[in-house]
């Protein structure tokens, strides 16, 4: 399973939308879709992050993301940075 299949598994198994797992962990929604669509991957603060939003050990990400992960987009568009930078100072 790629890395972002399953944390989109995890939070399809809480019933949790993409908006209330982007607040709980500080991301935006917009980021969060691209990891589970394996446009981008999460940074390691991000992943500790989801492990504790989701109750699960780090490693299970860790082990997902080394395995699986096949980056398929072009660079994030430059209102796609900005709105990372933006949510960096909240």
């Amino acid at each position: 399973m790629t890395l972002g299949k399953k944390i989109e598994s995890l939070r399809k198994e809480r019933k949790w939308s993409q908006v209330k797992l982007a607040d709980a962990i500080g991301v935006s929604v917009n980021h969060l879709s691209r990891w589970e669509n394996n446009r981008i991957r999460p940074r390691n603060r991000s992943l500790e992050s989801l492990s504790k939003v989701f109750g699960v050990e780090l490693a299970e990400f860790v082990e997902a993301k080394n395995t699986t992960f096949h980056p398929t987009a072009p660079e994030p568009e430059l209102g796609e940075i900005l709105d990372d930078i933006r949510q960096l100072d909240d």
